[in-house]
């Protein structure tokens, strides 16, 4: 082929050409063995039987050994699939060798940020062990100068020297310095103790009264307080019930009338809850009188324990008592029947909703059955179209497309060249 278009264009152009006959002369090069004795005639009538010059040779060899060193680089399978870029491994060395000094140099700020915050940690806990040392130096000094032992309330209690100054237990003047003081099962000390229990039953007493009275006032003032809060809203609504009235009177006519009701009722329910407090406290008063507290009445069969009576002193059940507790077992029994009846109605109620959820659920599954099966079948149809089709497209593959093999002259002709 390249004989041909050589021969073609020879015609066409002139014979003293360079440029031609360096072309002509390599389309000759490249041609085969075989052709090779059929174009050495045509070269030479071509370049007039001249040789080549040994420049053009040197640029031939050249460009065949470029040639022969691309077509090595390019099917090496190793070259081409794997290849090295040392630009690239130089840059990430760098990359790598900076971002060591910058860890480096934060690393050191930041040891010298801790060691700075270590100092100033050192110097603060100084400070503080200072002010805590100076803190404790002047409590100690307050408790040596306003809390000796003597100022305290039981001092008398824990005073070491209490035998000293504690006066004789009998103040007799024939006892002699060696004698007893006091004998085995002797209560000296009775009168006064039975003297200081009567002061100290005043003092609570009184203190009762005193905390009573109290809180007594602090409830007429909060119901006072209430009261005059009461009566401000009151007026407030009044007020917003007026203005309201120019939009709308009928309905401001009924707020008002509303609100006065509703403070004579309050007016009522205080008066009556003032009369039933004071009604209750004179009661108090009365039962704390009369009481077994202050009257120390001992004729009672009762005692602490609600659960037990003395039996000395009690005279039996009154009719009362005994009729009071038929009563309550009566209601317990009426009461217990009831529960039995609304346990027994709510678990018939239980079982109802238990057998029709039942139910349901029986027809749910077995519409969720008839769903699956009408979805089984609609797959196995599909299934059978789709084997159907496949069948056709294999038949049609086999028979119709792969009827020619492809041979090794099919595969030989590509890789064969790097142009």
């Amino acid at each position: 082929m390249h004989i041909h278009i050589t021969l073609h264009l020879l015609p066409k152009l002139p014979t003293h050409s360079t440029s031609y006959l360096s072309f002509t002369y390599l389309i000759l090069e490249e041609t085969s063995p075989a052709q090779n004795v059929m174009s050495s005639t045509l070269a030479a009538l071509i370049r007039h039987d001249l040789p080549p010059s040994d420049i053009e040779q040197q640029a031939i060899a050249r460009r065949r050994q470029l040639n022969e060193e691309r077509n090595r680089r390019i099917f090496d399978p190793k070259q081409r699939t794997i290849g090295m870029d040392y630009n690239a491994l130089d840059q990430q060395v760098q990359e790598k060798i900076a971002e060591k000094e910058r860890n480096k140099e934060r690393e050191r700020d930041h040891a010298n940020y801790t060691a700075k915050a270590s100092d100033i940690m050192e110097i603060l806990d100084i400070r503080v062990h200072k002010m805590r040392a100076a803190e404790a130096k002047d409590l100690d000094e307050y408790r040596k100068m306003n809390q000796t032992p003597e100022s305290r309330r039981e001092y008398d209690m824990n005073r070491p020297d209490f035998l000293k100054y504690d006066p004789a237990i009998r103040a007799d003047d024939n006892c002699s310095v060696s004698g007893l003081q006091q004998f085995a099962g002797e209560d000296l000390q009775n009168a006064r103790r039975i003297r200081e229990q009567h002061e100290q039953s005043k003092v609570w007493n009184y203190m009762q009264r005193k905390e009573r009275e109290q809180k007594e006032a602090r409830e007429k003032q909060a119901k006072q307080d209430n009261d005059r809060d009461l009566m401000e809203m009151d007026a407030h609504k009044m007020t917003l019930a007026a203005e309201n009235a120019r939009h709308n009177r009928e309905e401001a006519k009924r707020n008002a009338n509303y609100n006065k009701d509703m403070a004579l009722q309050r007016a009522q329910t205080d008066l009556q809850k003032q009369q039933f407090d004071t009604a209750y406290a004179q009661q108090e008063i009365n039962d704390q009188i009369n009481g077994k507290f202050l009257t120390e009445d001992r004729s009672q069969a009762t005692t602490q324990n609600p659960g037990r009576v003395l039996v000395d002193s009690w005279k039996g059940m009154t009719v009362e008592q005994k009729y009071n507790v038929l009563q309550t077992q009566e209601r317990q029994r009426l009461e217990h029947e009831a529960r039995l009846q609304r346990e027994r109605e709510q678990s018939s109620r239980f079982d109802q909703n238990l057998l029709a959820g039942v139910r349901a659920a029986t027809s749910l599954e077995e519409q969720k059955r008839q769903q699956q099966r009408e979805h089984n079948l609609q797959v196995a149809e599909e299934n059978r179209r789709l084997a159907r089709e496949q069948r056709h497209r294999n038949t049609f593959m086999e028979k119709v497309v792969y009827q020619n093999a492809a041979t090794n002259d099919f595969f030989n002709q590509f890789n064969t060249s790097s142009r």
